[in-house]
Parts: C-alpha cells; structure tokens; sequence
C-alpha cells in the first residue's frame, strides 16, 4: 500500500458524510447553508485533510507501506518468556473508571512493561503538559512522540490485517489499537462511525474453522485485566478504528530518564 492508497482510504472512509474538498461550494451550497455554517464545515474539512497529509508523511518514513515488513525483527519468546510476560502485562493493569482516559493507560501500560516503570495516571499526564502533548494523539503522531520520551521506538501502520498484528506480537512488540468498544462486546445494531476507546491486544489464538479470540488489557472494564474476546468481534471492532496500531519496542540503546 503506497502513500496514495492509505490517503484514499482515509477519505474514502469519510465520502458518506462529508464532501470533497474540490467541490465543497458546490456541495455546501446545494445543502442550503448559511455563508457562517458554510465558513465552519470548510474549516473542519480543510484541517482534516491537512491532517491527514501531515500524518501520512510521518507514517511513510517509519514503515514499509508496499508490503508492511516488520520493521523490527524479534526472535520469538519461549514458554517461560510468555508466561513472565503475562504476569507483567497483569501487574501492569488497572481499571480507569473515565473511558475518554483509556489511550492514556494503554500508553501507560506499555511503558510500565517495557521500562520497569510504575507511572501513574496523573505522572503520565503530568509528563504530556509539560511536553504540550494532548491526551488523544493516536493520529496525530503525539503519542508516538510521548512513548518515545520514554526510550522506546515506535512504528504506525493503517489499515493492516490482523495477522500482521498476531505477527508483531509474537515478535515481542506491545501495540495500542483504537476499536468500538459496542461492537468489542459483540453488540450489533449500532450505526455509528469511529472507534471510541483503546485497548493493547497481547496476543492472538487462532482455533478450528476460523474461530480464535484476542487477549487483550482493556483499561475502561473492571474485568479488563488479560480480557479474551472472540476474535471475530475484535477483528469487527478494529475495522472502525481504520485496522490502525501503534506498535511499541523496547530501546536497546537504553531510557531516556523521563520522569513525571
């Protein structure tokens, strides 16, 4: 997938509700607008496709977009290394009551297993103010920048499958991934657009026909701790988070002594 191909992606996920930049007048006029409310919709779809180029750039230096090669080769984790990691990814843990916070604690998460660290919530978002790095930066590259304040290397892909993900997390990599929190609990009959929470998958079990489930450490569920889902709901759930993932590795040249 090239840099054209992600950028119609973006845009073809956006057709149904909002127009092309090219034909906005066009568009805005036929929807009977006010010159104020046509200013505003311009605005918005004007910084959306801005972003949407910005990101683009800074993905395409970190990937391989053709084929999506890994860009870290890890050897694969022994039996014991598994089972250490699982009660690292457990101790990591812990249930955040605000859903809107549940990137943050993914991102925490992640950095508590690959640092030895033990930052909190409030340290974490102490440490993003005074870096100026907002609290929902998935897409925009920030919270790339905030892992990797804290040693670690990271890699962006979009729109990947999900053996790609199964992959890099046999790899030793941890990841970040934005999906529906009502279509993760297999609920259906919802019409809506985007993914609304975070959660890091650990780990994917393939079974007999196709059937498999995810583990996954979902920040916002009091039973979240190592949550298995059925793989078919978590693949549903991933789809309206645009099969994106933050994958994130340990520095091998050391932290950089980021503290809260």
């Amino acid at each position: 997938m090239n840099d054209m191909d992600m950028k119609d992606f973006f845009d073809d996920s956006f057709e149904d509700i909002a127009p092309d930049i090219e034909d906005t007048g066009d568009e805005l006029a036929a929807a009977e607008l006010s010159d104020e409310e046509q200013a505003w919709l311009r605005e918005i779809l004007e910084g959306y496709d801005a972003r949407c180029d910005e990101t683009l750039i800074q993905r395409s230096d970190n990937i391989d977009t053709e084929i999506l090669t890994p860009v870290h080769d890890r050897a694969g984790e022994s039996a014991e290394a598994v089972t250490e990691g699982r009660e690292q990814n457990a101790a990591c843990w812990e249930y955040c009551e605000d859903a809107s916070m549940s990137e943050v604690n993914c991102v925490r998460f992640v950095i508590n297993e690959l640092t030895g660290s033990d930052i909190t919530e409030s340290e974490l978002c102490g440490v993003m103010e005074n870096e100026d790095l907002g609290q929902n930066g998935f897409y925009t590259g920030e919270t790339e920048e905030l892992l990797e304040l804290f040693g670690l290397d990271t890699v962006s892909c979009y729109d990947i499958p999900v053996g790609k993900l199964c992959v890099e997390l046999e790899n030793g990599a941890r990841a970040i991934v934005p999906v529906s929190s009502l279509l993760l609990e297999g609920e259906t009959g919802f019409a809506f657009f985007g993914a609304d929470a975070y959660v890091e998958p650990l780990s994917i079990e393939y079974g007999d026909s196709g059937n498999g489930f995810v583990t996954v450490n979902h920040p916002c569920r009091e039973d979240g701790c190592l949550k298995q889902y059925p793989l078919e709901d978590f693949e549903t759930a991933w789809q309206a988070g645009g099969n994106a993932a933050i994958f994130v590795y340990s520095d091998e040249a050391g932290q950089s002594g980021v503290t809260a």
